[in-house]
């Protein structure tokens, strides 16, 4: 299992959406955004789902996120 967790603004209840393709917090991004482009969580998702893994996305109480993604052993 890997678990990375930040800080940040607090997020909505629906951050299962931040891992569609260009999906940030705020919603899409734009093409000047030099924060990133939010493809981030769905090369994690995806990755995860090839290998049959599970991954939750949980909003920190005081902002931010907290990321678990747990593979099957090989």
């Amino acid at each position: 299992m890997l678990t990375v967790s930040n800080t940040g603004t607090l997020l909505p209840d629906t951050v299962g959406d931040l891992t569609e393709p260009f999906l940030r917090g705020k919603g899409r991004v734009a093409d000047k955004n030099p924060a990133g482009h939010g493809l981030g969580l769905a090369i994690v998702a995806s990755i995860v789902s090839v290998h049959h893994g599970d991954l939750t996305l949980t909003p920190n109480p005081g902002g931010g996120l907290t990321v678990r993604a747990s593979m099957p052993g090989y």
